[in-house]
């Protein structure tokens, strides 16, 4: 968690965010944003939603819920880029699954 309170703070230092001064309030913001993080894909499976490109972005638009409030820079401009980095790097690691998965299936013995 420590690694996203710098990450969060680097992007205030570059004039991206601007978070609240009152130290509780960012340990919030970073707590939430972690939390969602952490457990969305727990909760897609509970609510027994398979894992795809567009559940991921579902909850990168929750921790923008969070977010956008702090937000200095364009909200489009970053969701667009980040949108489409999140589909590259997803799509790439359900095909890697999806792969690995397939290596790992049980021949059929022959007749």
């Amino acid at each position: 968690m420590r690694e996203l309170e710098k990450f969060m703070l680097a992007l205030q230092s570059c004039g991206l965010m601007k978070f609240p001064a009152d130290p509780r309030r960012l340990r919030a913001i970073i707590d939430v944003t972690w939390i969602v993080n952490e457990n969305w894909l727990n909760y897609m499976d509970y609510h027994d939603r398979e894992v795809t490109v567009e559940t991921l972005l579902e909850g990168y638009s929750e921790i923008l819920e969070v977010l956008r409030p702090y937000l200095c820079a364009d909200p489009q401009q970053i969701t667009q880029e980040s949108y489409l980095t999140i589909e590259r790097l997803a799509s790439q690691r359900l095909c890697e699954a999806d792969a690995s998965n397939a290596d790992e299936a049980p021949v059929a013995a022959p007749l």
